[in-house]
């Protein structure tokens, strides 16, 4: 899949400080990849999921933020939020 902006203006659901709208793209395939099998699974059956370039949030379009991939405070790798 190639990277691509979301459309409509979406911003990052966490609000976060660098979280504009051309700052979230789709997850590539090397980005999915890293992601645990059933993230994966969630992700694949709701469409895609989107990730801010800023703080790293991984979230479904409308829905949840999933947790995070390559933060820069969480560090580098996957880290899922707590529900």
């Amino acid at each position: 899949m190639a990277r691509r902006r979301p459309a409509n203006g979406v911003v990052c659901p966490l609000k976060c400080s660098g979280g504009r709208a051309d700052r979230q793209s789709y997850l590539s395939d090397g980005q999915l990849e890293r992601l645990p099998a059933d993230v994966r699974e969630r992700i694949d059956g709701s469409g895609g999921a989107q990730r801010c370039t800023y703080c790293g949030a991984v979230y479904l379009p409308g829905g949840p933020v999933l947790g995070s991939l390559d933060n820069g405070v969480l560090g580098e790798g996957w880290h899922p939020f707590k529900r």
